[in-house]
């Protein structure tokens, strides 16, 4: 087999991986293993879910911002699937859908809200593996009950 195309299949896989990896820390609470995800100073891009414009900052401070988001709910489900991959020796974009659930129970009884949208990353490859220098966040519905 051609060492380019089981190359190109690693590095989609490690994509995916690291894709899988920030649903999962999110979903545990695992800060340490959200930390894996990206490299030190990244871009973030809300504007869809409320803020005003991306932003550069440290992974860290990504993190407090996720932290907080999360921390009114009892658990979430992050569900990322139909990944789009593009790579371009070591970077890569990755493009995949989003379906965010997000439960909290209280004395009037469940409540959830359920984000439906997209991932658009940018990804570089460092000794340790791919990582997000460049997060996007796009909703394109929400419903809450």
């Amino acid at each position: 087999m051609d060492p380019n195309k089981l190359q190109l299949l690693y590095d989609r896989m490690e994509i995916i991986d690291t894709l899988n990896r920030y649903a999962t820390s999110v979903d545990t609470r695992d800060w340490d293993l959200f930390l894996t995800c990206y490299t030190d100073e990244m871009i973030a891009d809300m504007v869809s879910v409320g803020f005003d414009k991306p932003m550069t900052m440290s992974a860290k401070d990504f993190l407090e911002i996720i932290r907080q988001a999360v921390s009114p709910f009892d658990s979430t489900q992050h569900l990322i699937s139909n990944h789009v991959i593009d790579i371009h020796g070591d970077s890569a974009t990755c493009v995949c859908y989003l379906q965010a659930q997000h439960f909290s129970q209280d004395d009037t009884g469940a409540h959830a809200v359920l984000i439906g949208g997209y991932y658009s990353n940018s990804l570089i490859r460092t000794l340790a593996g791919w990582r997000i220098d460049k997060y996007k966040v796009v909703k394109t519905w929400m419903t809450t009950t």
